[in-house]
């Protein structure tokens, strides 16, 4: 069963040329949270709105811990860089790099998705009752008339 708190645990995803990125494997909900916010913008009305421009980046920062690229992803104690010091640093990359780190880590999310989605549904708990099944065979008359065995008279 799934734990209720997300471990800090990491995946190394390949790039083109013999690169790599450090990817956080899952985000906790605070994390999660504050992706929301950074890749949305509330509307007239008041309510939130996904940007489609701010998503990629927000995505790419909220998982991002590191790379490598000699560009260092993390502070003096070696702990990565919070996402807000990050959006500068993924912002002065080319396109083409950007988008083939944005695609890297989208692909990773989706398998994660998918894994725990698989998980959910081998883990042997059910959502639902169980349906009742049909008997094998057939227990008496299945027209309900009455039976029409002659009766005699004396």
């Amino acid at each position: 069963m799934d734990s209720w708190v997300v471990r800090p645990e990491q995946d190394r995803l390949p790039l083109a040329d013999d690169q790599w990125v450090l990817v956080r494997r899952r985000l906790n909900a605070g994390e999660y949270r504050a992706h929301l916010k950074r890749s949305s913008t509330l509307d007239d009305a008041g309510d939130r709105r996904i940007d489609a421009l701010e998503h990629g980046l927000s995505t790419v920062v909220s998982y991002l811990i590191g790379w490598s690229n000699p560009i260092a992803l993390q502070d003096e104690n070696g702990a990565p860089l919070d996402p807000e010091t990050l959006v500068p640093i993924v912002n002065s990359l080319s396109p083409e790099r950007f988008n083939d780190i944005k695609q890297a880590i989208e692909a990773h999310v989706a398998k994660q998705e998918a894994a725990r989605a698989a998980e959910k549904k081998t883990d042997g708990t059910t959502t639902s009752a169980p349906t009742s099944s049909s008997p094998d065979t057939s227990a008496g008359r299945s027209t309900g008339s009455p039976s029409s065995t002659p009766t005699s008279t004396t």
